[in-house]
């Protein structure tokens, strides 16, 4: 199963965690966490209105990347496997709860199972 954390909020954060935010932060990780940064949004926001814009964005980057770019396929497909396994896989980045690119990973994913 897939779900979203936060990096600010431990509570938030359960099984194994997959960092899917800019490869830049990932220091700010919890010890353990795995780096999926190349799923990062590439889509800066230069302010809170660009969000629906850099997520929206990122949809459809998703979408090409995956039919284009062999390493962004591979790893939708490690990430539907996680999901059809009975563990939990938390992808972690700092929007959430606000709306995040990683719900976006996880619709995707769905989308293709």
């Amino acid at each position: 199963m897939l779900k979203v954390g936060s990096i600010y909020k431990p509570e938030t954060q359960e099984g194994r965690l997959l960092f899917v935010g800019r490869s830049t932060s990932f220091s700010k990780c919890p010890k353990g966490t795995s780096d999926l940064s190349i799923l990062g949004n590439p889509f800066p926001m230069e302010s809170k209105e660009d969000r629906d814009n850099a997520c929206n964005k990122y949809i459809v980057w998703l979408k090409n990347q995956y039919q284009n770019n062999i390493k962004i396929h591979n790893m939708i497909d490690k990430l539907v496997l996680a999901h059809k396994s009975e563990k939990v896989f938390t992808l972690l980045c700092f929007c959430h709860p606000k709306r995040c690119h990683a719900d976006e990973i996880i619709s995707f994913v769905l989308s293709i199972i």
